[in-house]
């Protein structure tokens, strides 16, 4: 059994040696790690789009875990643009993000929303806001990402495409690295 309670953060050593009358003792060494509480934020990015002087998208949630106890969270890098709330609240539990495009130029705007928890690590969770000109397309995401190992496939991705009013469109995929390793359908 191990008993961390007055342990800080760090690796420790030790040894657990086992004897009886009349037999060698046996020594067991025995290694104790000491991590930092790990937060959990779910989804790692938060992206929206909206066009512009159009409807503002439907806000999405963060869930927060791992830890029990109480998070906070700050913003950075964002304006009237967003609104994220509650800053502060108990785990498990979650935040709600939500954008306007109301008087914003099109362009990019960029956030990042920092939670915290007592003795734990700090998540940073970046938000995207793409505000588009009217007649423009809009994608359902800013990016895709796969993993998967040699020998298999990784699972397919669907990316919506819309625009307003509708129109006609084309796309091809590129790779910068690797050969010819993207395709679409």
């Amino acid at each position: 059994m191990c008993s961390s309670d007055l342990l800080g953060v760090g690796s420790y050593l030790g040894t657990l040696d086992l004897s009886s009358t009349g037999m060698p003792t046996i020594s067991l060494p025995v290694r104790l790690i000491v991590t930092m509480p790990q937060l959990s934020v779910s989804p790692a990015t938060v992206a929206f789009t909206q066009t512009q002087g159009g409807t503002s998208p439907v806000a999405q949630n963060l869930s927060i875990s791992g830890l029990t106890g109480s998070y906070s969270a700050t913003v950075t890098g964002g304006g009237a643009w967003l609104n994220v709330s509650p800053l502060s609240g108990t785990m498990p539990g979650q935040l709600s993000v939500g954008v306007s495009g109301s008087g914003l130029q099109a362009g990019t705007y960029r956030a990042v929303i920092a939670i915290s928890a007592t003795d734990a690590n700090t998540i940073n969770v970046p938000v995207t806001f793409v505000v588009v000109p009217p007649n423009a397309l809009t994608l359902s995401t800013s990016s895709l990402a796969f993993s998967y190992w040699p020998g298999a496939t990784p699972a397919g991705q669907t990316v919506s495409i819309g625009s307003d009013p509708s129109v006609n469109w084309t796309a091809f995929a590129t790779t910068d690295t690797g050969g010819h390793w993207l395709s679409f359908n």
